[in-house]
């Protein structure tokens, strides 16, 4: 069996671009293995873009105050070093649409404390697993934990979390309106893969009219907005859509 030996990509000047990490935050189904899923996404990036160049993702844990807890909290930096800015962004996408408020970018300068999360190298990702052994990282279906379905929420709880996330900070916003990607909303849904959910998004914009606000449907996302927002958009006067407006003569 052959031995793999990386050739690790590293860069002496900074600051590099990375990912703050809010460990002690994360969604429940992330906390035990919150690496598979930077695995899974840069993965699939790799293959969809057929990258045969080697590149390496770097890691660095300490206590932090940037997610502005009571408290300082835990957080894993991660500082992809080789990969076109093309695969930053994707990253990024991805990891906030499951993490949210929970991952942040930020600046790193190298240290000696910095470890080796992933490496990217002829078309695959490797993995260390102790101090001389590297293994190709697990395929996507090797990734997949086994779920137990739960019973779907309630339109009122829907609308309820739909609202708590409006106050949330992220995406350097305190809080406000948002968008929200479909597929994430079914995971916030729960329930059967294949649920129905323009029965259920009806009974959700009904509830959320109660608690004054308004939701979008826009096919692949749903857009969320306080009422009071809405009351300071533009209002339309007549004259601006007079030449829109037809009259007939009765006569």
């Amino acid at each position: 069996m052959d031995i793999f030996i990386p050739s690790l990509v590293s860069k002496k000047k900074g600051p590099f671009p990375s990912f703050e990490i809010d460990i002690d935050y994360l969604p429940a189904r992330y906390t035990q293995n919150w690496s598979s899923l930077i695995s899974i996404i840069t993965k699939k990036w790799i293959a969809a873009n057929g990258f045969k160049k080697t590149a390496t993702i770097w890691l660095r844990g300490c206590q932090s105050v940037d997610f502005h807890h009571p408290q300082a909290s835990w957080s894993e930096f991660i500082v992809p070093i080789g990969f076109p800015n093309e695969y930053f962004r994707f990253l990024q996408q991805k990891l906030q649409e499951h993490w949210m408020n929970a991952v942040c970018v930020a600046y790193l300068h190298k240290n000696e404390a910095w470890d080796v999360l992933y490496h990217a190298e002829n078309g695959k990702l490797w993995e260390k697993i102790d101090a001389v052994t590297w293994i190709e990282s697990p395929a996507m279906k090797d990734r997949k934990e086994k779920k137990t379905m739960v019973k779907s929420k309630s339109p009122e709880e829907i609308a309820r979390i739909l609202c708590e996330i409006y106050k949330k900070s992220f995406m350097r916003k305190r809080s406000g309106a948002y968008r929200i990607t479909m597929e994430l909303f079914k995971e916030i849904v729960g329930g059967r893969k294949n649920l129905k959910l323009s029965p259920l998004l009806a009974k959700v914009h009904d509830e959320l009219r109660e608690s004054a606000y308004a939701m979008i449907d826009l096919d692949d996302s749903i857009v969320i907005l306080n009422k009071k927002a809405i009351a300071k958009q533009r209002k339309v006067p007549k004259s601006a859509v007079l030449e829109y407006i037809y009259f007939v003569d009765d006569e």
